[in-house]
């Protein structure tokens, strides 16, 4: 099997190509056969035209004994005749007429004489003395139409290359605004990114650029949060390996026992620190992995209970109560990595920045809308002014515990944002901060 050409120009001509020729088939078929129809209808006519004007050439003036002499002056023309009486006696024949023997039945007939066919037309005159037959030999018919049929396949032969030619200039005119797009593409550079032209386009190149301007933009702002994210952590992870290396140093260099102890102390606080940072990095790393991973089915429920589990080890270290109320079971559609990564930055904050014997309680509820999250506690909260503040990456509020890395509440913002929720930091109904999640992708099935 041939090959198509790779280019897209060389595939359309090809097909261009091939769909002509089909046409100019089935055009020279469909001429050829109608032209046939034709052109039998119109010999019957001129037989038949002859016949009755053989017949109104006063033959019945002529008696059977004379119609030889008498048909000898008849108007013939290039056909054959031949004239019989009532009895079946041929009368006349004309030079060229062939031995075809009398038949009574009027009317169109064919018969292969020797090595040619012949067609006829027999007509009675109104008396009935006489019978004329009018005779033509069909190669006269096939010769009318072999030459139609070269004429039409010499005039299709001068006429295509013409076509192939408008074909060709067509195909390439069509085709320009895609090479436009393609030495844009060829021109792009990636250090200064520029959106593709889609104004000038024809429509069919529309859609594919505006996605590609799509894709730019989500690719460059990509790469903003991660040059930002590179930035803000190389400055992060700065401080607790430099506390690091100076508290190591004072703790091998120092003589008293009072200060080694406390240096190592800050040795360790520091990689507590740095620990924390990274598994918060690692935390944002998986958050955006798995805006590119498709949603999956979950139970909210269980999932939430047993994040809350592993952390009530650190707030009974610190004399809290913590509390959650959710329904036995409430399926959901969405990120299973990403939920689980804003509660347990929500209680983790909450078991940090809350003094010790604080209560914090955690609830998941159903609503119309979807789902709801409510975090509560009676620590001190955040001011309103600092609250929009706050959801930046690395941002502390002053005054902060210092083991906070500023990346809690940023990764729970995100993971809001992939479920197309809402995140809302308010005041307790008490005393503290309620922090309300609201995620719209409503569950499955809910059972209590």
């Amino acid at each position: 099997m041939p090959r198509l050409p790779r280019s897209l120009g060389g595939r359309l001509m090809t097909y261009c190509l091939i769909s002509l020729v089909l046409i100019t088939t089935i055009v020279l078929g469909g001429g050829y056969a109608m032209a046939r129809q034709r052109s039998e209808r119109w010999f019957d006519h001129r037989l038949k035209e002859s016949t009755e004007l053989l017949l109104a050439f006063e033959l019945d003036k002529a008696s059977p004994n004379h119609v030889g002499p008498h048909a000898a002056s008849l108007p013939i023309g290039p056909f054959a005749v031949q004239i019989f009486g009532p009895d079946g006696k041929l009368l006349f024949a004309s030079l060229n007429a062939p031995k075809w023997p009398f038949v009574r039945q009027p009317g169109y007939s064919n018969r292969d004489i020797g090595d040619t066919t012949w067609r006829a037309y027999t007509e009675w005159d109104t008396d009935g003395d006489f019978q004329v037959r009018v005779m033509e030999d069909y190669a006269d018919h096939d010769q009318f139409l072999h030459l139609l049929a070269r004429r039409q396949i010499v005039t299709l032969l001068l006429v295509l290359p013409v076509v192939a030619a408008a074909l060709f200039y067509s195909v390439r005119r069509g085709l320009q605004p895609l090479r436009d797009l393609s030495q844009q593409l060829d021109e792009f550079d990636p250090n200064h990114p520029q959106h593709f032209e889609t104004e000038t386009l024809v429509e069919e190149l529309q859609k594919p650029a505006i996605a590609l301007n799509a894709l730019l933009d989500r690719v460059d702002a990509m790469l903003e949060r991660e040059r930002r994210f590179t930035s803000d952590a190389a400055h992060e992870l700065r401080t607790p390996f430099a506390a690091l290396l100076v508290q190591a140093e004072v703790a091998r260099t120092t003589l008293g026992e009072d200060r080694r102890e406390h240096a190592l102390r800050a040795v360790e606080e520091a990689a507590r620190r740095g620990g924390h940072l990274v598994e918060q990095l690692l935390a944002l790393a998986r958050l955006d992995r798995a805006e590119r991973l498709p949603r999956e089915i979950f139970d909210l429920a269980s999932l939430s209970r047993n994040t809350i589990a592993e952390l009530a080890g650190r707030a009974a270290d610190k004399d809290q109560q913590l509390s959650f109320t959710a329904p036995e079971r409430l399926l959901f559609i969405g990120h299973a990595v990403a939920v689980s990564t804003a509660l347990r930055n929500l209680v983790e904050n909450a078991i940090r920045y809350t003094p010790r014997t604080a209560q914090i309680s955690v609830t998941l509820q159903t609503n119309p809308g979807g789902v709801e999250l409510l975090v509560q506690d009676n620590g001190p909260g955040i001011e309103p002014a600092l609250r929009e503040r706050v959801l930046d990456r690395f941002y502390r509020p002053p005054g902060a515990a210092e083991d906070g890395c500023g990346l809690g509440l940023s990764l729970v913002a995100q993971a809001v944002t992939l479920h197309g929720g809402t995140l809302i930091l308010e005041d307790a109904p008490q005393q503290g901060l309620q922090v309300r999640v609201s995620l719209p992708h409503g569950p499955l099935a809910v059972a209590v």
